[in-house]
């Protein structure tokens, strides 16, 4: 994906900023595109099948390939893509609910102190012991849980 470790076009941190607007999903597609079509090339395998795979955005990513070049990919295997968050057909919570009640399901003791800053990092820092979204939440110091 363009803009992410070495990937980094145009060079210089100004002349990235001016072009900001190529980071976006549509293009990282196109980079996909281009990319199997490159390989397949240089491996002279212009005939062989690729299927996409990818994990949580990398999932959406692989769907969205899937619909926008169905002729370059045979399938698609989105792992935990959110595929359905779009705004208005969810609630923005939505993501952290199900993570936190994921987490809560696999743990015989849920451990509010692991919540507690898994809470904070979501929202900088800035949940106190009382947040109405843990009541329960002890504000003692944290021990280590026992899963």
């Amino acid at each position: 994906h363009r803009y992410y470790g070495k990937s980094v076009p145009f060079g210089t941190k100004e002349e990235v900023l001016k072009n900001i607007g190529y980071f976006n999903s549509a293009q990282a597609l196109a980079d996909y595109a281009d990319v199997i079509i490159h390989i397949k090339k240089i491996l002279h395998a212009e005939s062989s099948p690729v299927v996409v795979v990818g994990g949580s955005y990398s999932g959406m990513l692989a769907s969205w390939f899937r619909l926008k070049y169905p002729h370059l990919a045979i399938g698609a295997l989105a792992s935990s893509a959110p595929i359905l968050f779009i705004d208005d057909m969810i609630q923005p919570n939505a993501y952290f609910d199900t993570v936190s009640r994921d987490f809560k399901l696999v743990t015989k003791l849920f451990c509010y102190c692991v919540g507690f800053y898994v809470l904070q990092s979501w929202f900088g820092g800035t949940v106190a012991c009382s947040s109405r979204l843990w009541p329960s939440l002890a504000c003692a110091p944290c021990v280590l849980c026992i899963p």
